[in-house]
């Protein structure tokens, strides 16, 4: 958050609370995934050599646009799907001698406290109807981009929505962001709540699977590059809209695995595990 090293200090003395960004689902993770995962794994077991005790979660992002639609190109379900993928993510993780986090959580475990935070930004005014979808508005909430340093003067006059849960490139969508997808009668993958069917888009899942467990300041907030890029900032805006006390103390960020002069990504992955060959048609 001050954009410099700093000497670390636990929110508590010789505890450390620590919440990863962990893999979408909707396809096995690559090892440009597990380079995230295991310098996160590394400052655990760093802290845990200098006496600390740590608690700490990982989510799986189970619901989301790209696994819908990947479980629909396969002709299966979304649970299915999601599933297995989550299957082989710990039985990699134990492959390569990572410790499991205390707490593996799924975004679709979490949907009431979804609602319940929806539910508050409504009544804070910080969110609003627009048909059928909920959006938060970041021009009601002070200080938005604080963890990246985002220029607010840049942001347009003219009102603008933006519906997907994640968009490519390393960019800013300037504009409000979809918090909860309303559901058709045609859709599945859906759930009857208080606020009508529909789902949770995945900027609130981490922020609803953070309040189920963690009714704290997190000491270590830990993702990939690209997550400072709407994704982080758009949990603190939701989380600390509710809560009277900032998100997280510190925030670790891993750079990409550079492959060939890219970024590592889903479409290159004939880089896999050893023994974890290609699935057939990728």
């Amino acid at each position: 958050m001050g954009k410099r090293l700093e000497p670390f200090e636990a929110e508590h003395p010789k505890r450390v609370t620590l919440f990863t960004c962990g893999p979408s689902v909707y396809q096995n993770a690559h090892i440009g995934n597990f380079r995230t995962f295991l310098f996160e794994d590394i400052v655990v077991r760093y802290l845990e050599y200098s006496g600390y005790r740590v608690k700490r979660g990982m989510n799986f992002t189970d619901v989301e646009d790209k696994a819908i639609q990947e479980a629909a190109a396969r002709k299966t379900s979304l649970k299915r799907l999601t599933d297995k993928n989550i299957e082989n993510f710990v039985r990699e993780m134990k492959r390569l001698r990572m410790k499991l986090p205390d707490y593996l959580l799924r975004a679709s475990e979490a949907v009431d406290e979804s609602v319940d935070i929806i539910e508050q930004l409504l009544r804070l005014k910080r969110a609003y109807w627009y048909r059928d979808n909920i959006y938060f508005d970041p021009l009601k909430f002070p200080g938005f981009g604080k963890l990246y340093g985002l220029d607010m003067s840049r942001w347009p006059v003219k009102k603008r929505r933006f519906h997907k849960d994640t968009y490519p490139g390393l960019n800013w969508n300037l504009g409000d962001f979809v918090l909860w997808h309303g559901c058709r009668k045609e859709d599945t993958d859906c759930w009857e709540t208080r606020i009508g069917r529909g789902r949770p888009s995945w900027n609130i899942q981490d922020p609803s699977m953070i309040s189920k467990h963690f009714h704290e300041t997190l000491s270590i907030y830990c993702g990939g590059y690209d997550n400072l890029f709407r994704h982080h900032d758009y949990s603190i805006a939701i989380l600390e809209s509710i809560r009277p006390y900032p998100m997280a103390r510190f925030w670790l960020h891993c750079y990409h695995l550079v492959v060939k002069g890219q970024k590592m990504s889903q479409e290159q992955r004939e880089y896999c595990l050893p023994g974890h060959p290609p699935e057939p048609g990728v």
